[in-house]
């Protein structure tokens, strides 16, 4: 990273820790940690701050970049709440819709009317 990037960086952690930043931190912090991407120490800085009540170090975002960082897998989360969503929308309860969700006539008339309804009352043009 630049060492504006970490003098910016500094500037961010500063905002919770009130820590003095200088040109000769800014040049310390950079020699031990400045191979890391800005995007790495900022995603790094906001774990700590969630994490950890300790004094912001260098190795602690180290550490904590070094660490492979993992999207929580939110899939079946979302698709629940679409579901439910289209469902309430179209009036139908799960233990309805997982009888009837291999009838496509069934399907069609429950959900394509509710679609063209969305459309239309969106101010576009039922489709």
């Amino acid at each position: 990273m630049k060492k504006s990037e970490m003098a910016k960086l500094l500037g961010v952690a500063a905002l919770v820790d009130n820590r003095v930043v200088t040109a000769e931190v800014v040049e310390a912090w950079h020699e031990a940690i400045g191979d890391l991407s800005y995007e790495q120490a900022r995603r790094a800085l906001a774990v700590h701050r969630r994490e950890s009540t300790e004094y912001l170090q260098p190795a602690h975002l180290w550490a904590l970049a070094r660490t492979p960082y993992e999207e929580p897998d939110i899939t079946d989360e979302v698709v629940a709440e679409s579901k439910a969503r289209a469902l309430a929308a179209a009036g139908v309860t799960e233990d309805e819709f997982n009888a009837n969700q291999h009838d496509p006539e069934w399907i069609r008339r429950r959900f394509a009317t509710q679609q063209i309804t969305a459309t239309a009352d969106e101010g576009g043009d039922p489709e």
